[in-house]
């Protein structure tokens, strides 16, 4: 909360990544509250994520991640407060990233209050979301379905992480493929996200006409335009 205040006193929005749908077995959550969490249909939890090799997930302990029950009331109760409280505290950028977690085929898994779809349930939180964090707000999704995110999101994440290196997994090339292959609704249901521009010149692979051509890339696509190199290092 402090953090975010030195940051609104400078002049600047605070912004905040999560995943809501994401718990951790060493959570607090998932040692407090077993009965927030999706079940298979034979009552285990319903496990997304096993990851048993170092290192870990973002470096955090778990070894283990689960699904928010979102068709508990009290869970849903629990993600409203945790939107409510960040914006309470000055958060005007909201990206919630695998958005798809949140998806989960209802006729796989045992819910605690059962009836609807994996899109009604989704939406659901969706709506939650736009009423808590207000009109205001700019709501970036990430890995997340498209359809049920019309109407919500002020941008979205339409493919994978660019990386430091011209090809791989991680790199520019599905960035490319899909900024061309989805720009047809770019600024029409909502800021298509292709991913940070690199412009540093450490701890970087690409060369600099590479640099220079995605950020031009970018720039001709008309979406969002962000970065995540640390500015005052560039």
């Amino acid at each position: 909360q402090a953090a975010f205040a030195r940051i609104a006193a400078a002049g600047y929005r605070p912004g905040i990544w999560l995943a809501p749908f994401m718990v951790g077995n060493h959570s607090r959550l998932f040692r407090e509250h077993p009965e927030w969490i999706l079940r298979d249909c034979d009552g285990s939890p319903y496990g997304v994520w096993k990851i048993y090799n170092e290192p870990k997930l973002w470096g955090y302990p778990d070894e283990e991640f689960y699904t928010l029950d979102v068709s508990h009331p009290e869970a849903f109760a629990y993600l409203r407060t945790v939107f409510r409280t960040l914006r309470g505290w000055g958060a005007g950028l909201f990206k919630t990233d695998f958005m798809y977690w949140g998806l989960t085929d209802s006729t796989l898994v045992r819910r605690h209050t059962p009836g609807k779809t994996s899109v009604e349930y989704l939406r659901d939180v969706l709506a939650m979301i736009r009423e808590e964090i207000g009109e205001e707000s700019f709501w970036l999704g990430c890995i997340a379905p498209f359809l049920p995110f019309v109407g919500y999101a002020d941008a979205m994440r339409i493919g994978g992480d660019v990386g430091a290196s011209w090809a791989g997994d991680i790199s520019p090339q599905n960035m490319l493929r899909e900024s061309e292959a989805d720009q047809y609704f770019n600024n029409i249901w909502w800021q298509n996200d292709p991913d940070a521009t690199l412009v540093r010149d450490r701890h970087v692979h690409l060369t600099p006409t590479e640099v220079r051509s995605l950020a031009l890339w970018q720039g001709i696509l008309g979406g969002v335009v962000c970065t995540s190199d640390p500015l005052h290092q560039v």
